[in-house]
Formats: C-alpha cells, sequence, structure tokens
C-alpha cells in the first residue's frame, strides 16, 4: 500500500511539473527558428476588447505584468508590429487579467511598414533575425549575419537581446529606442525618442526627444528640426555627457547626464515604469501595477512642468496663433486686416490656418512682412537655432524678405528693443501671443504674398479709406447699391416691353373681318354648315394638335379633308390660325372657314394620294393622333 502511495504521489507531481514546464516562461529561442504570424502560431494569444490583438513569441516570467515580444496589432487591426509589449500574467505564464486594459508597447521594429497575415519572423542560422511580409519582401533586420549569434532572448527589464556564444550582446532593442524608455534604459548622446503617429493624426507630424551638451531637448519634425522644450531644469555639464553618463530612467526617479535627478515616487508600487515622448509632443512617466491594480497610471507629465498649452508647436496648427487657450488666425497687428489667411477646416479641432495666396519664389516681388505684434515663438527656447545673433529687427526683416525659404521673421530681444536675436524658420507652426510678464519682448512678422486688389490696398493703405475694418463697411454699401440699379434698370426694360405689347395688339387679325380676309386671296371659304356636314358632325376625330381637335371629313365631290376646328385663339375673339405648310406634305391646298353662329373657327385642308394626311384620314386609327394637324 506504501509503494501504491509513493506511485500516486510521484505520478501526479510528475503531471503537474510537466504542466507547469509547458506553460512556464519561454524567454529564449535559438538559431534557424521562425515564426508565421496567423492565429495557430501561439496558445499564447489574446484578443482585447478595445481591438487590439498579441500573439507572443518570447515571454519572461509570470505572475503579474511581465515583458512579451511578438506580433501587436493595434485597432482598427489593418497590419501588426513586431515588438516588445507589457502583459498581465499569471503564476503558470498564461496571459491573464482583465483584458479591457490594452497592453503598452515599449518598444516596435516596423513602425512605419505594418506586416500582415502570414507575415514571417526568422533567426536565421547565420544569426540575423529577418522580418518579411507576407508576401516574402524584407521589412525589417538586425543586420547581425556572421557576427557569432548564437539566440535571441528576451530579458526581465524588457530588453530584446541577440547574444553570442560568450553570452555578450550583439544587437539589443535597448540600443534603437523609438518613442519609449523603460525602467534601467538610457539615452546617450546621439539617440533620440521619436513619437508615434496616431489615427487621428493626420499631419503627420512627429516629435522627438535627443541629449545634447548642453541638455535634452524635445523637437518637432521640419527640416531641420525646431526646438519646443529645454527638459533639463537647468544646463548640464559637458564632462559628465562626454564620459558616457545619460539619461536614465530607475527605481522611481529620473536621472539627468549630470547627475541631478528628478523624483516621482512611488517606486514600490509599480512593477513596470516607462517614459514616452506621446503623439502631441508630451512626455509622460507611466507606471503599470500588479495585477491587482489593472490598467497604465500616469505618474508624472513632465513637459507640463516647462510649458503651458499654448507652448506646443501643433496646439493650433501651422500658422495659427495662440491666446490664452483660442487658436486664431494672423491679422495685420496695425489694421486688423485678416485677409491673407484663412483656416484649413471648420470643425476640426485646431486644424491651423494657410495662406490665401500660397508663397511663390517665381514672384518674390510681390513678397511683403504682416506685422503680428507682439507675438512668440517656441523655438526660442533654443539659442542655437537663432540665424542672427545680437542685430536689428530691420536687418531681420530685410534677410527673410531676401531669403525665399523664409517664412517669418521673428525678433526677440530682452531689455533693449534695439539688439536682439532673428529667427529665420523655413517653416512655421504655432505662434504665441506674448504676455506682460514674459522675460523677453518679441516681434513677429509672417512673409504673405500679395494677390488681390484688395489685399493689395490694405498692405499699400494701412491707414486708408479702403484698409482693413473701413474695407469691410465700404464692401456691402457698393453692393447695396448695384442690387439697387440693377433693379431700377430692370423696371424700366419691364415698363418698355409692355407699351410695346399693347401697341401691337389693335394689329392681330381678326378673321371675321373681310377686308382682312380678302388679302388671304388664296384661301377657299366654306360655311359652318358645309364644314359640319362634310364631318358628319365632327364625328371622327384624328388628334390634337396646337389650338384644337382634327378631324376627318369628305366635301360634297368626294374630297378627302382633315378639319382644324380652333379653339382658345385670338384671346376671346373669332380668329383662326392660317396653315400654309405642313410637314412632309407634298401637294397641299388649304381653305378657311368661319361661322359667326357657331363661335369657331376652322383650317380644311386636302391632299393628294401621296399626302401622308390621306393615310391618316383613311388608314388605321393608331395612325390618327400621329400625322394629325
Amino acid at each position: 500500500m506504501l509503494h501504491l502511495s509513493v506511485f500516486v504521489f510521484l505520478a501526479a507531481f510528475h503531471y503537474h511539473l510537466g504542466h507547469a514546464e509547458f506553460h512556464f516562461d519561454y524567454p529564449t529561442a535559438s538559431l534557424s527558428t521562425t515564426w508565421i504570424n496567423n492565429p495557430a502560431l501561439t496558445p499564447n494569444m489574446a484578443d482585447y476588447i478595445h481591438g487590439e490583438k498579441v500573439r507572443i513569441l518570447l515571454l519572461r516570467g509570470g505572475g503579474g505584468p511581465r515583458f512579451a515580444c511578438g506580433f501587436y496589432c493595434f485597432p482598427p487591426c489593418h497590419g501588426f508590429l513586431f515588438s516588445v509589449f507589457v502583459v498581465n500574467t499569471s503564476s503558470l505564464s498564461e496571459l491573464s487579467g482583465d483584458l479591457n486594459d490594452s497592453p503598452p508597447v515599449i518598444w516596435s521594429a516596423n513602425r512605419d511598414h505594418l506586416v500582415g497575415e502570414n507575415a514571417t519572423l526568422r533567426l536565421t542560422a547565420d544569426g540575423d533575425l529577418i522580418l518579411r511580409d507576407s508576401d516574402g519582401s524584407s521589412v525589417w533586420s538586425t543586420v547581425t549575419a556572421n557576427r557569432s549569434v548564437s539566440n535571441i532572448t528576451l530579458t526581465h527589464s524588457g530588453n530584446l537581446i541577440l547574444v553570442n556564444r560568450r553570452n555578450q550582446s550583439v544587437w539589443s532593442s535597448f540600443e534603437h529606442p523609438t518613442d519609449t524608455l523603460v525602467s534601467g534604459q538610457g539615452l546617450l548622446v546621439g539617440q533620440s525618442l521619436t513619437s508615434n503617429y496616431t489615427a487621428s493624426n493626420s499631419t503627420r507630424i512627429r516629435y522627438s526627444m535627443s541629449l545634447r551638451l548642453q541638455s535634452v531637448f524635445a523637437y518637432i519634425d521640419s527640416n531641420p528640426p525646431q526646438a519646443y522644450s529645454k527638459l533639463s531644469l537647468k544646463n548640464l555639464n559637458p564632462k559628465a555627457i562626454r564620459h558616457g553618463r545619460n539619461l536614465t530612467l530607475n527605481s522611481g526617479h529620473l536621472y539627468w547626464p549630470d547627475g541631478v535627478r528628478t523624483d516621482f515616487g512611488g517606486y514600490g508600487i509599480w512593477v513596470v515604469q516607462f517614459m514616452r515622448l506621446e503623439f502631441d509632443g508630451r512626455l509622460r512617466i507611466y507606471g503599470i501595477g500588479p495585477n491587482s491594480i489593472p490598467g497604465v497610471t500616469v505618474l508624472l507629465d513632465y513637459t507640463n512642468f516647462d510649458l503651458d498649452f499654448c507652448d506646443y508647436p501643433m496646439v493650433c496648427g501651422q500658422y495659427g496663433v495662440c491666446s490664452d487657450g483660442q487658436c486664431s488666425c494672423p491679422k495685420n497687428a496695425s489694421d486688423g486686416d485678416d485677409s491673407f489667411f484663412r483656416p484649413i477646416s471648420w470643425g476640426l479641432l485646431n486644424p491651423g490656418c494657410a495662406p490665401v495666396n500660397p508663397i511663390s519664389c517665381e514672384s518674390s516681388i510681390n513678397h511683403q512682412l504682416l506685422p503680428l505684434g507682439n507675438v512668440s515663438y517656441f523655438n526660442y527656447v533654443d539659442d542655437d537655432a537663432a540665424a542672427l545673433r545680437e542685430t536689428d529687427e530691420e536687418r531681420c526683416k530685410h534677410t527673410c524678405l531676401t531669403n525665399c525659404s523664409c517664412k517669418a521673421a521673428l525678433f526677440r530681444y530682452t531689455g533693449n528693443a534695439s539688439i536682439g536675436d532673428c529667427y529665420l524658420p523655413t517653416e512655421l507652426f504655432s505662434l504665441k501671443n506674448n504676455t506682460s510678464t514674459s522675460a523677453y519682448g518679441s516681434s513677429a512678422y509672417i512673409k504673405v504674398q500679395r494677390g488681390s486688389s484688395a489685399q493689395e490696398a490694405a498692405s499699400s493703405s494701412p491707414t486708408g479709406p479702403f484698409s482693413g475694418k473701413r474695407l469691410a463697411m465700404v464692401v456691402p454699401i457698393a453692393l447695396v447699391a448695384i442690387v439697387g440699379g440693377l433693379l431700377f434698370l430692370s423696371m424700366v426694360i419691364w415698363v418698355i416691353l409692355k407699351r410695346n405689347r399693347n401697341r401691337t395688339r389693335p394689329e392681330m387679325v381678326d378673321w371675321d373681318r373681310s377686308d382682312q380676309i380678302g388679302k388671304v386671296a388664296s384661301l377657299t371659304r366654306f360655311s359652318f354648315e358645309e364644314v359640319h356636314l362634310a364631318t358628319e358632325g365632327f364625328r371622327i376625330k384624328l388628334g390634337q394638335g396646337g389650338f384644337g381637335a382634327v378631324f376627318a371629313g369628305t366635301l360634297g365631290d368626294g374630297t378627302k379633308v382633315a378639319v382644324k376646328k380652333l379653339e382658345g385663339a385670338g384671346q376671346g375673339k373669332r380668329s383662326s390660325w392660317l396653315k400654309s405648310k405642313l410637314l412632309e406634305v407634298s401637294t397641299t391646298s388649304t381653305s378657311f372657314s368661319s361661322s359667326a353662329s357657331a363661335q369657331k373657327d376652322h383650317i380644311v385642308s386636302w391632299f393628294t394620294s401621296t399626302c401622308p394626311m390621306a393615310h391618316s384620314i383613311t388608314g388605321s386609327s393608331k395612325q390618327k393622333g400621329r400625322n394629325a394637324l
């Protein structure tokens, strides 16, 4: 019995041990390994409530938030990243927790070229890690072939490493940061964090953060990049940077290269900490707690220490002017003329402004500078960005006008307004109305292209009768005068036409008058009784024509005729039409009939056998309406 109990215990232990080994973490893979991105790839995959999909290739650790490596899809799922991300796991390294919490991505290989279903990731026999799309095209590679790589490993800190036989790093994701630093990762001189795009960021503007000898600067992507924030609290010690120290996030602190640190606390609470440069240019520090504390928590919005709402480069879009949190388009500070710029699109959040007339280097003679007054620019944080140092305002303006690529002349001064620094950006983003509490003064001039006559008048005579707001008053008055003149002219024309129409009415022909009938000598006159008898009392109707119906008839001598009974012609008088010609008739004679007793007029036509109307009178009823007068 004892032996049986031991056997059962060992069998159960072996089962659970085997079960645990099967589900335990799998942080390493050897050479000649291939992964295919499809649902059959791995049992550790999940579809999150907000639309994210993860397919895990490597996983380090278990029992709480842990780093994983694999294919990741953002909603809407049009393609996959090969990336490192954080997932909640059970003690058996299975995905667990609330699938409502989207797993944060801390590194990715192919942000600008997503791959589809059935894409492949291969660690080749010669040590190169290659990502290929489903069509076989190469998307990304570590370029580590023939460098003695032995395997790929995901560390506890989230660093994806290719190591050699001596367990030394040949390539690591920490050396190639994207938009995020995790705890223990440093940013060296020459390295940058670059923000990601979002689906709503239609401008495709990116931000970056890099370490320079003086400080850590945040930039907006342009040519050249323009700094908008100096992130260190003071100038750094260049010697410390030269000695290889870097910007590091670690244990609840942000360590600057000169040894100064910024505390954001709560280290013991958070299992994972990371710092990300967001798509809107903000630098935030996040924490992820144990499974009992779901989600990602913002610990610090670092850029808010240095920047207010109007200091961000795209807060009001390109050419937009920010004032107390409100956006507007540039206007002339002298007279309020705002005709040179228009909003790009209404209904969008701060989309920016566009020049009414785009700047053209071929017509630089029409360039002028629009004065904006005491308006400043975010790039003032970078002294090295000034094109001219210790210069005057007029020279700054002249330099911009003679350089076609210059979009604005921005003059910053302290104390003495006659001397300062001149900034000449080749791409212009949001500007800011300067406040009275600013440490410096500023004058801004935007280059515009003269186009319409109204703009030329406004710019050439800023205080004259047709400038700015006065022009806005004159235009409606002129429109009213023009409309009034057109209405008066229309009334005069209507009166003249009415008089001419009344003058011609007595000249209308009354066919009851014998002197008028006599003028039409070719007509044969029939009495109403003769017409009534010939048509048998208008019995056979051939069809309906203009001003009356057409009836078939036969004269006393056997001649077939068509009789048109006129109605409504002559405005109530007994009048008639005189038909001198019929369509498609080769031989035609026409007579007129009028009868005072009948109060009707008639046209009587007779035809030869070649006339189409002859067939109408004698043919089928189907043709009557088609050929009748």
